[in-house]
């Protein structure tokens, strides 16, 4: 990893500021997270670290997208979440000094995994640690970021619970297109890839059950596919399909 040396400063430091880590943060604490971040660039398909050489590390992403995995009791890849450009991943709840049995859904993922080309601001977790002591205000925003997380998970049980495999396909489809996708002519559309596997992983369903489901939501005119990549049509009935 080294100093990201492809960025404007000015851009880099606005960047920063629009981030839950860093917002409404000091000149001294923007400083700070711009000449001590190291760059860590991806291909898709790259595992991302939070572990390397003795050290723990958090990123910010700053371009693509990533999935947080990690593994069940049969040994099947469970997906946590997605993180995209403005995301923190990464054992966060060690910069207040918690312990294992206390990690965040980041830090419950045995590894991130890119699923689009990107770039990642990452940070020692010790040297952020150092930072915490020096400007405690910083605390708020890590705090607030862990509320962000678990009122997140929150969202996703109460679109998972109670409700058909139907519906937990359309409101995992809601819930993307809310958080990660792009508005267009045509509707939101998601501009990466997750394969009908990735997303059963997400929801706790069979691949084959995603596959029927994308499909009668596409004959209902909720969605469209194309090129395995999909446009949400109408992202208000997506959510009240239970």
């Amino acid at each position: 990893m080294s100093k990201v040396p492809s960025t404007p400063t000015d851009s880099l430091v606005w960047f920063l500021r629009t981030t839950d880590l860093f917002e409404d943060q000091t000149e001294s604490i923007i400083d700070w997270a711009d000449e001590e971040n190291r760059e860590f660039q991806f291909k898709k398909g790259d595992s991302i670290p939070f572990h390397s050489n003795g050290e723990r590390y958090i990123y910010v992403i700053y371009e693509g997208k990533v999935k947080l995995r990690a593994e069940g009791e049969s040994g099947k890849e469970k997906i946590l979440d997605i993180a995209a450009p403005g995301d923190t991943i990464g054992p966060i709840d060690r910069l207040l000094g918690k312990g294992e049995d206390e990690s965040d859904t980041a830090a419950l993922a045995t590894e991130a995994i890119a699923l689009t080309d990107g770039t990642a601001l990452a940070y020692v977790v010790g040297e952020f640690q150092a930072l915490i002591e020096r400007r405690p205000r910083v605390v708020h925003n890590v705090s607030r970021l862990l509320g962000l997380k678990q009122k997140q998970l929150e969202i996703r049980l109460s679109r998972l619970l109670f409700r058909s495999s139907l519906g937990k396909v359309a409101g995992l489809l809601a819930e993307l297109a809310e958080r990660y996708g792009e508005e267009s002519p045509e509707g939101i559309h998601l501009n990466f890839r997750l394969t009908h596997q990735e997303m059963a992983s997400m929801i706790g369903v069979k691949r084959e059950t995603v596959s029927d489901c994308v499909g009668r939501l596409e004959l209902q005119e909720m969605i469209r596919t194309k090129k395995r990549q999909i446009t949400v049509l109408q992202i208000e009935e997506l959510d009240k399909v239970v």
